[in-house]
């Protein structure tokens, strides 16, 4: 039973950074790097819990009414867990000579936030069963690549910009836009927008922009290689 908890929880992140993985067909990163950032992911996770904490103790308190579930999904969870999978981005895989490419910032920050979203996913899905564990598996574990796949995009344009303002407002921007769409799913969950079915269709959106911009990254690493 427990066994197949686990693979119901593990199965999910693993399949979708596989994913990404192979929409880096023009120049792939070494394995051995994308698990690595995979693992980093589960550093993400307990820094994100850190800070969670911290939030909930020393914001959460001062906080009433309707302000309780906007700060805790968009301040609480959203920055906290974009934040978190930000600096084991920027602190690792940005720094390795294999990231050369704007398609990389994706790849990478996904394999992180899929860690991330792994580590959630065994404790959620243990204490809830087979049916959290699908639920899940199609929702809150490819919203955490949607999210952080959109500032990977970020720090793969960030990485190339010669101007250090430049680079920061990308890098500012992609957690900034990440973090959002984090809290806004979050939000859509705690209020019962629609019964919360209105994440169905942000998930879908994020799907089609995440697309867009592997387009855009793909093209780029065709024009280095002309």
């Amino acid at each position: 039973m427990i066994w197949g908890l686990l693979a119901i929880a593990i199965a999910p992140g693993v399949f979708i950074t596989l994913y990404f993985y192979f929409l880096d067909k023009y120049e792939p990163e070494p394995m051995k790097k994308i698990v690595t950032s995979f693992f980093l992911g589960f550093l993400a996770a307990i820094i994100a819990i850190i800070l969670e904490t911290l939030g909930d103790s020393l914001i959460m308190p001062y906080v009433s009414g309707v302000y309780v579930p906007i700060i805790n999904a968009f301040i609480i969870i959203g920055i906290s867990e974009e934040f978190s999978k930000y600096l084991c981005t920027i602190f690792g895989p940005y720094r390795w000579k294999s990231f050369n490419e704007v398609m990389d910032g994706i790849v990478y920050t996904v394999a992180v936030a899929l860690g991330f979203a792994t580590f959630e996913n065994i404790f959620y899905v243990l204490s809830g069963g087979f049916s959290v564990g699908i639920i899940r598996a199609f929702l809150s574990v490819p919203a955490h690549a949607l999210f952080s796949g959109i500032m990977g995009y970020n720090i793969g344009l960030a990485k190339f910009q010669r101007k250090g303002s430049k680079r920061n407002l990308y890098l500012l921007g992609g957690l900034i836009v990440a973090s959002f769409l984090h809290g806004l799913y979050d939000y859509i969950i705690f209020i019962k927008i629609f019964y919360g079915l209105a994440i169905i269709p942000l998930v879908i959106i994020l799907f089609f922009v995440i697309k867009s911009k592997v387009r855009v990254a793909q093209r780029d690493s065709i024009n280095r290689m002309l």
